[in-house]
């Protein structure tokens, strides 16, 4: 008796928390599926094409300059990853 006594107080408890875990781990699957998946509209120019554009008016002086700059800032995050012996190779090769 008093084994059903406990139980019948700690179901409504666990099914609860049962539930919250579900809900909670469906949740984190779509955040994670949605955080991985790759932008289906991206457009990488190099600066020649920039240039390019820019010399036939399709773009103006600030949209060219913006757009450098993110270049730019895309390209140096991208340096941070270098190992400190390749830096110092580069910088060597760019004095000699």
């Amino acid at each position: 008796m008093l084994f059903a006594s406990a139980f019948t107080d700690t179901l409504p408890v666990l099914l609860v928390l049962i539930g919250f875990t579900v809900v909670g781990g469906v949740l984190l699957f779509f955040i994670r599926k949605r955080l991985k998946s790759v932008p289906s509209e991206t457009t990488t120019y190099s600066l020649s094409q920039l240039q390019t554009m820019l010399a036939n008016g399709t773009i103006t002086q600030d949209e060219f300059d913006m757009a450098k700059k993110s270049i730019i800032r895309m390209h140096r995050s991208d340096d941070r990853y270098l190992d400190k012996s390749d830096n110092l190779g580069q910088k060597e090769r760019k004095h000699s």
